[in-house]
């Protein structure tokens, strides 16, 4: 009997280490996305949260996109660039350069919309072109925009518990084991 409580308590303690593991990884991995959402802006770059869907489903909202800036002359026809919206002054705006107007107006097209957007954007407005997406990172910033506090507690409370987890080390009371001596 007791070699069979042994082999549970060790099982247990092999289950424990895995559940650390994991939530250690899962730490890991958001610590290395926030690093890449944030790391380009030492090379002089942008970084920015998805508010919509207009360019799903390649980048959706609460991704971060790092942006690079770029000469408007250079600018082709179908690359995502990142002007300011004109038609919501204040903003930015992340779609896909349709063509140029006789007067060199840029014609943008969000890869989810139906048609071009209403008001063209001054080559003048470009910011950038997209280098970089890190997936996801910025919902929380989505959530608060939208007064959306449900997920934001969720995740709050969510990321609290894989950190607690992730915290846990071996129990404080153990003694390490000592290997059994053969012979003597």
């Amino acid at each position: 009997m007791e070699r069979i409580l042994r082999r549970g308590a060790g099982a247990g303690r092999a289950v424990r280490r895995l559940c650390v593991l994991a939530a250690r990884c899962a730490i890991g991995t958001f610590v290395l996305l926030l690093f890449w959402s944030l790391a380009p802006l030492a090379l002089g770059w942008s970084s920015l949260v998805v508010m919509s869907g207009s360019m799903a489903p390649r980048i959706q909202p609460g991704d971060i996109v790092i942006t690079q800036a770029v000469d408007a002359g250079a600018l082709r026809t179908g690359q995502v660039i990142v002007v300011a919206n004109p038609a919501y002054p204040g903003t930015l705006l992340i779609h896909r350069l349709v063509r140029r107007a006789a007067d060199g107006q840029l014609i943008t097209r969000g890869d989810a919309n139906p048609a071009e957007d209403s008001t063209p954007s001054a080559p003048g407005d470009v910011r950038g072109l997209p280098r970089l997406r890190v997936p996801a990172v910025g919902l929380p910033v989505v959530w608060l925009r939208e007064g959306r506090v449900g997920p934001l507690v969720l995740a709050g409370l969510g990321f609290a518990a894989v950190a607690s987890v992730a915290c846990l080390g071996d129990h404080p009371g153990a003694r390490p084991r000592r290997p059994a001596r053969r012979g003597a």
